[in-house]
Parts: structure tokens; C-alpha cells; sequence
């Protein structure tokens, strides 16, 4: 209700009689001048930590609360808080014996009542302010408040009060359980997290990294691993749905969890819940077998591709990224060490009763022929469409035959590739190339040449028709044929059978 009656007020020095002011205005009242007389900055406030009652805190951890020496009590906006000013006043407040400190920002339901505080200044709405925001933009130079400055002024909301933690940062601890909601005996299971509340659930895979997994793992005590591996998996255990998830966002800087932060909240589904594995992929950490068309174990190098994971889960191995470094990686960790030559395909049909087994790898991926270099995931998106069947062996054999099927005597014919079982019949030319065309040729004994052609031909030699097509998808990393990649299906008629010259 008091008019507004000077405006722009301009003093040249601290006697006023060098100001100028206008008795005009354009404000509101919103603009009214609030003055404190004395010392720059306010005088120091004394602090103390509230609990949830709104009680004075009885531990090192609470809201944090600014009384000044008018009286004036609120809480502290964490606009451009630091660790610094966190310890700082600790160290006011007596927890001199402590250079840690942590905080987080309030929700706004830190205490009782919270949620309806209101830091508004003027006179009739002050009934309302059960505890202001009292000081904002805190910055202290070290950690003596006095080195402190601050504005009680803010711009704030009580979701942005200061609640503090006095002394060592109190870390979550973690615990992996097995498919039976045990604690695990082994180095693998679903993560569990508990906090200093008994707050405990799952831990959402959001940003998730090695480094974070390694900081974990080395929190519950596997000190000796640097080296640690995770997957997403919503079905681990009976009941893991009636879990809370109870963390989110986490980030390493290091090795240690000290350096970690992360969120309480989360916008996760149980999908999301982090299996972490604690140290290396070894040889015993998972098994591979083949299974022939019976389901029996093969006793050849070809069949159904099995693998085995250490807590007895089963199953088959999606395609999906599959590379000929992968597959004599499996041959070699299966046994076949004279081979440095696989091949596969995807087949879902390979064997009765093959789709009632579940997929339990894909994305496998291998930098070395040595499985010990490997990752993978056991989540999938695959249908058994993409199960491989593998066949660990010596290389195929090429030759080429002329228009009556006999062997050619020049470098010119139907290229006809014999497998390691015996059979035979021609190669597709679905993205054939010049450099498979001249690593076959190598093969084939025409190492004097670095130049091929081909051409695709269905009638190249007498009742070629009849001849099945046993390779397609050719493709060739370089002039050798250990760097060749192929598939033993196809959808090609003869008219894409590949007929070969070797040489210009």
C-alpha cells in the first residue's frame, strides 16, 4: 500500500549530499530496496544440520540451516556449491577433524513441512515463511569460513536446499546374488546396492562402463582384478521384479569408488538391471560344444554351436557380428589348435528341438584368434534364424572345369569348391570380388598372378544345373584365403555360379 517515490538514486561518493535521484518511477514493488547498515559482507552466519523432524541433528548429516545475527534463520541454496564450502563450514560448525564432506540437494521433503516454506520478503506473506532461503551463491577461497562470501539474496527453490554430510563419505556397499537370490560364491551375479539407510535393489545400467564395474568390484574386495565385464538382464533371479532400483547414472573417474557419483532416481525398467562379472574372461569361464543333427555331442569339427556359461545357463550363439576371427577363436578354446581356418552359417534348423534351447550369446567379438581376447553379451535380439553352426577344419579346395566337367587345363572355368566332408558343387556370385577372385586363384596354385576375373554363367558346362551351390557370401580380407569369410547357404540359382580366370 506505500507508493513507490524515488528512483534511480546516484551517489559519486558516501556523503549524500553528491546523489541525484528521480522522484518518478517505473517499478514495482518487488523492487523495494531491502538495507542492512554495517560490515561488507553480512556478518557470519552460525550454522547447524536439522533432521527430518526438523530437530537439531544429532549425527554429522542433515539440512542445512543459516542463522544470522539479527536473527534471521533459513536454509542455504546450493547454487555454486563446492566440496570447499562444504568442509568450510563443517569446520565452523566444530567438525574439525574431518577434510570430507559431502552433500546433496534437497527434494524439497528433507523435513517436516518443507514443501510449503517460502522465502518471500515482504511483510504479508512472511507468516508463511516457516524457514526461508537465507544465503545463495556461497564461495569460500579454503577451509576457514572466513575466506567465505555469499549473497542473502537467492534465486532459488527449497528443491535446492543444501543438505550436508559432516565427515567421511559413507559408501554404498554392493554384493552380487546368484539365480536363487543368494549371495554368490563366485565372482558373478545380479548387483545388488545398499545404502547406510538399508535402502538395498538394483542398479540400472544408464551410462554404465568398464570403469565403473571395476570400481565396483574392487569396492567388494577384488582388489586384484583390473578387468571386468557386465550385462543388462531383467530375468536373472525369481522375484527380481519386486526389487526397487535404487541407482542410476553412475560414473567413474577411476578405479575407485571414491571417485564415483550417481543418481538415487531413475527412468529404468528392470531390463536395465546391471550382472556384473569381477575379473578376466579365463579359459574354465565358459565351455563350447558342438551338437550334431541328433543333438548328440558331434564327433566331428562341424555342428550346432553350444555354449555353456559358468552358472550352468546353456544355449546357442547368435550370429550377429560373427567374423572368422570369432569362430577360430571357439575352435581353438574347443581344441582344434592346428586349424587356422573356420567357417559357419546361421541355420535355425540344424538339429530337432534346436529352437527350444535359449540364446545365450551375441555380439561376440574377438582382436585375436585367442578367446581370452573376446567380449559378448548374453541379452540378444535374435531369432534362432542366427544360430551358428560351425565347422573348425582345414581350409576348402578349388579347381576349375571346363564345358564337359572335366578339371581345365588352362586358368579359365566354372569354379567348382570341394568342403572338408566331401561336398561339392559351385560358388554364388553374391559379392564376389577381385580380391577374392585372386586369393582363390593364389589357392588354386596361380601365386604369379595379382590379376582375375570372373563372370556368372548357369551354363558354363554340360547338366551344371544338377550341381548343388555350397558357397556364397564369399568375402576376402586380402589375397590370402585365411583372410576369407564365407557361408555355406545361399539363395542364388546357377545363373550366379562363378565362372574364373586366374591371370590378366
Amino acid at each position: 500500500s506505500l507508493p513507490i517515490v524515488m528512483d534511480n538514486l546516484s551517489c559519486g561518493g558516501y556523503d549524500f549530499s553528491s546523489c541525484d535521484f528521480a522522484t518518478e518511477h517505473n517499478c514495482g514493488h518487488s523492487e523495494d530496496v531491502v538495507l542492512r547498515c554495517g560490515s561488507m559482507p553480512p556478518p557470519k552466519p552460525t550454522f547447524y544440520l536439522v533432521d527430518r523432524n526438523g530437530d537439531n541433528s544429532s549425527e554429522n548429516y542433515g539440512l542445512l540451516i543459516a542463522t544470522y545475527q539479527d536473527g534471521d534463520s533459513g536454509t542455504v541454496c546450493d547454487d555454486g556449491f563446492t566440496t570447499t564450502n562444504a568442509i568450510a563450514i563443517c569446520q565452523e560448525m566444530g567438525f574439525e577433524e574431518f577434510e570430507d564432506a559431502s552433500w546433496e540437494s534437497s527434494d524439497g521433503n528433507s523435513m517436516a513441512d518443507q514443501s510449503s516454506l517460502d522465502g518471500s520478503f515482504m511483510e504479508e506473506q512472511s507468516s508463511l515463511a516457516i524457514v526461508p532461503i537465507v544465503m545463495d551463491n556461497l564461495s569460500c577461497g579454503g577451509y576457514n569460513f572466513s575466506s567465505c562470501s555469499f549473497s542473502i539474496e537467492h534465486n532459488c527453490g527449497h528443491s535446492e536446499d543444501v543438505v550436508l554430510r559432516c565427515g567421511p563419505i559413507i559408501h554404498p556397499t554392493f554384493t552380487l546374488l546368484d539365480s536363487n537370490k543368494n549371495t554368490s560364491s563366485e565372482n558373478y551375479g545380479l548387483l545388488i546396492v545398499t545404502y547406510p539407510d538399508g535402502t538395498a535393489g538394483t542398479v540400472c545400467d544408464d551410462g554404465f562402463t568398464t570403469t565403473n564395474a571395476i570400481a565396483i568390484c574392487q569396492e567388494m574386495g577384488f582388489e586384484e582384478f583390473e578387468d571386468a565385464s557386465w550385462e543388462s538382464d531383467g530375468s536373472f533371479m525369481e522375484e527380481q521384479s519386486s526389487l526397487p532400483i535404487v541407482m542410476d547414472n553412475l560414473s567413474c573417474g577411476g578405479y575407485d569408488f571414491s571417485s564415483c557419483d550417481f543418481a538415487t532416481e531413475h527412468n529404468c525398467g528392470h531390463s536395465e538391471d546391471v550382472v556384473l562379472r569381477c575379473g578376466p574372461h579365463t579359459i574354465s569361464s565358459l565351455t563350447f560344444s558342438l551338437l550334431d543333427q541328433g543333438g548328440s555331442s558331434s564327433t566331428e569339427n562341424f555342428g550346432l554351436l553350444i555354449v555353456t556359461h559358468p552358472d550352468g545357463l546353456r544355449g546357442t550363439v547368435c550370429d550377429d557380428g560373427f567374423v572368422k576371427a570369432n569362430a577360430i577363436a571357439i575352435c581353438r578354446e574347443m581344441g582344434f589348435e592346428d586349424y587356422e581356418y573356420a567357417s559357419w552359417e546361421g541355420n535355425g534348423s540344424f538339429m530337432e528341438r534346436q529352437t527350444s534351447l535359449p540364446i545365450v550369446m551375441d555380439s561376440l567379438s574377438c582382436e585375436e584368434l585367442d578367446f581370452s581376447s573376446c567380449v559378448y553379451t548374453r541379452e540378444h535380439d535374435c531369432s534362432h534364424g542366427e544360430d551358428i553352426i560351425l565347422k573348425c577344419g582345414p581350409e576348402p579346395s578349388f579347381r576349375l572345369v571346363d564345358a564337359n566337367g572335366n578339371n581345365s587345363t588352362g586358368n579359365y572355368g566354372l569354379l567348382i569348391v570341394t568342403h572338408q566332408d566331401g561336398e561339392s558343387g559351385t560358388v554364388c556370385d553374391d559379392g564376389f570380388t577381385t580380391t577374392n577372385a585372386i586369393a582363390i586363384c593364389r589357392e588354386m596354385g596361380f601365386e604369379e598372378f595379382e590379376e582375375a576375373s570372373w563372370e556368372s554363367d548357369g551354363n558354363s558346362m554340360a547338366d551344371q544345373s544338377s550341381l548343388p551351390i555350397v558357397m556364397d557370401n564369399l568375402s576376402c580380407g586380402g589375397y590370402d584365403f585365411s583372410s576369407c569369410s564365407f557361408s555355406t547357404e545361399h539363395n542364388c540359382g546357377h545363373s550366379e555360379d562363378v565362372v574364373l580366370r586366374c591371370g590378366p
